[in-house]
């Protein structure tokens, strides 16, 4: 019996040294080879603040690791992490007010490029072998970030708007127009652009603020607009043909005070998720909006939702007041909660490690 407890002392006090009660793992344990099946995140911060950082969750070790970029690097990311991309051997990092584009060694998170030629970059999409678009928030173009060459090369492509999340299908990149910040600029569209090419080829009207856009298992691109800033309009989801490049069905939300954010769509392709508040569901034939959320926010801030990370999850960021360390929580199918993580301040955007 004492046997027993003393192991059971042992396997406790080892396990509390290296994990949080929401799965941390203490900021003195070394970062591990990040080659392992995980989720990226970044912590925006406060605006201004610098406090941003990047996070991984360990899948398999059931962990997360916070604070990624300065134990890595010993220096701050800068301020507003927003996107983080993975491809091949490196992970690419938009920093938007301290308009950074990082390119950083996807084994271990170390530099390897820092370019600062990009106006307050946003996301990052891939369009062939290392080279990638990057839209920005209060520019009125997008750059093509080429890292074929040694030293990488930026080329600013005008649009004549600012630019936000990107769909690349059939050799076209859907941007949508997100921002009016900067100039003025229209945000009720999304633009059809040849991103080798550097020509605009088209466009799409669609409502006021296209915040997020996902493609489905018909190649139908879904685009969700949050009605303007200031509920200028009511918000509006839309279906497009990309065959014809047409919107073949529109949704209009109810209430003119709703703004919901942050559309995705699971791996199979066939049921959307959104924020409206809580967090909503939708079957791609659906021909009504969903009534009754999918998981309700209570007392948490739900900042982002991603269906399109892990076969049999629902990942929600919550912000909690938006100055002390968020959370990532994950649901199950059917809208129970499984696991939760303390992330950084503001958790935003994540990404899967392949």
């Amino acid at each position: 019996m004492k046997r027993f407890i003393f192991i059971s002392m042992f396997f406790l006090v080892l396990f509390s040294c290296r994990r949080g009660d929401f799965g941390e793992v203490r900021p003195d344990d070394p970062l591990p080879m990040f080659s392992s099946n995980g989720i990226w995140l970044t912590n925006e911060g406060q605006f201004g603040f610098g406090n941003g950082e990047i996070s991984f969750i360990d899948i398999e070790k059931s962990a997360i690791y916070n604070n990624v970029f300065f134990s890595a690097n010993g220096i701050s990311p800068g301020d507003i992490p927003f996107d983080v991309f993975v491809d091949e051997d490196i992970i690419l990092l938009t920093v938007n007010n301290s308009g950074r584009l990082w390119v950083l060694q996807k084994s271990d998170f170390k530099i390897k490029n820092s370019i600062h030629e990009i106006i307050s970059p946003r996301f990052i999409q891939k369009i062939a072998h290392k080279k990638y678009a990057v839209s920005s928030f209060a520019n009125d173009s997008m750059y093509i970030v080429d890292l074929n060459v040694e030293t990488p090369l930026i080329s600013p492509f005008y649009t004549g708007k600012s630019t936000e999340n990107m769909v690349y299908y059939g050799n076209i990149l859907y941007a949508s127009n997100w921002s009016s910040y900067g100039g003025n600029y229209d945000n009720t569209t999304v633009q059809l652009i040849n991103p080798l090419a550097l020509q605009i080829v088209g466009q799409i009207k669609v409502g006021k603020e296209p915040n997020s856009m996902v493609l489905d298992k018909n190649d139908k691109l879904w685009v969700l607009c949050s009605g303007g800033f200031m509920n200028e309009e009511k918000a509006r989801l839309f279906r497009i043909n990309t065959a014809s490049n047409s919107v073949e069905q529109e949704f209009e939300f109810p209430n003119i005070s709703m703004a919901p954010v942050s559309l995705s769509i699971n791996p199979e392709g066939d049921r959307l998720y959104f924020l409206n508040g809580d967090v909503y569901e939708m079957s791609i034939d659906d021909v009504v909006l969903p009534a009754i959320p999918f998981v309700e926010s209570g007392s948490r801030s739900f900042y982002g939702v991603n269906a399109f990370l892990l076969n049999d999850a629902v990942v929600v960021t919550d912000a909690g007041n938006y100055q002390v360390p968020g959370q990532v929580i994950f649901y199950n199918l059917l809208g129970v909660e499984q696991a939760v993580y303390r992330a950084g301040i503001i958790p935003g955007n994540l990404r899967r490690n392949y």
